[in-house]
């Protein structure tokens, strides 16, 4: 492995080998709001990606935040839907090496997931989530979490889609965030807190221009 600290922001990545990102479900390619699942046909199933699912094809790098320091501040991706559609589901991509005593990754942490949706480019700094989500346990292999709504969010075309992970990050344990070094820096920030007010930063802004987050929406074309 090969371990980056950046002074700007605490934060790691972490360079790891193989692939466990399960995405054989996806087809087609696209960036932040571009479809690349289903069709526009209302009825049909779609998915909007915060990546670009080739480009991205291996998730090899991980990112956690620093120990204590940053425990339970939040990690959020923005996409943007091309097309109106009912969320049904939220689906994020972790990491688990708990014998890796550096970063302690340990994907079976308790933590949660809001969602956001405005018209504005960053998650908003004080304002409460449309969703609030708990994060499923799952088999330690099964680096994907899928999480179903408790009821269907209609979205609009050109809706920004804020999907925000609290990060635990303590001495001996840690959410890690499956990454890929991919030009979505712009598109993911940062809370710098662990409550509201956020003041949230782009990983573009804080030395993280070629990492983008394992983050999707998918539901119903209406």
């Amino acid at each position: 492995m090969r371990v980056l600290s950046l002074f700007a922001l605490p934060l790691f990545i972490v360079a790891c080998n193989g692939d466990d990102t399960d995405d054989t479900n996806d087809t087609g390619s696209g960036t932040d709001g571009t479809e690349v699942e289903g069709t526009s046909v209302t009825g049909s199933d779609v998915a909007f990606y915060s990546y670009d699912t080739t480009a991205c094809s291996d998730a090899d790098t991980v990112l956690r935040g620093e120990a204590d320091t940053e425990d339970g501040h939040w990690s959020a991706a923005r996409i943007t839907p091309s097309q109106d559609m009912s969320l049904e589901q939220v689906r994020i991509h972790l990491f688990h090496d708990p014998l890796d005593t550096l970063l302690d990754c340990e994907a079976t942490l308790p933590t949660s997931v809001h969602v956001y949706v405005t018209s504005d480019s960053a998650p908003p700094a004080d304002s409460a989530p449309d969703l609030v989500l708990s994060v499923p346990t799952a088999e330690v292999n099964e680096t994907e979490r899928v999480i179903i709504l408790p009821a269907d969010l209609e979205l609009s075309a050109g809706d920004n889609v804020f999907v925000a992970i609290q990060v635990i990050s303590t001495s001996t344990s840690a959410t890690c965030l499956r990454t890929c070094p991919e030009s979505g820096g712009s598109r993911n920030f940062w809370s710098n807190a662990d409550a509201r007010p956020y003041s949230w930063s782009a990983f573009s802004d804080i030395g993280l221009t070629d990492t983008t987050q394992f983050f999707s929406i998918h539901g119903t074309a209406n």
